[in-house]
């Protein structure tokens, strides 16, 4: 476990770097719902119904932010990996 956290730290270091963002959350339902658990807690909702994500698998989402401007929310790739199911 230890080495996977050691991962995890490496590779949002390396993505901070490139002008991205990570998101942890949770699928609530068979139909994408999900929960954003390190976000604003009133507006933590995330969709995943895009992948193949189940009710209750752990999700990490990676946001590519626009490098041309400085909105808060302007994305150019978007990426859910599964982490748990």
């Amino acid at each position: 476990m230890k080495i996977i956290r050691n991962i995890y730290i490496i590779a949002t270091a390396l993505l901070i770097m490139l002008n991205t963002e990570l998101d942890y959350g949770v699928c609530l339902n068979g139909q994408g719902d999900g929960k954003i658990y390190n976000g604003d807690p009133y507006y933590n909702y995330i969709c995943y119904a895009s992948t193949d994500a189940q009710a209750g698998d752990k999700v990490l989402t990676v946001f590519f932010k626009n490098p041309t401007n400085l909105a808060p929310d302007d994305y150019i790739y978007r990426r859910d990996f599964i982490i748990t199911r």
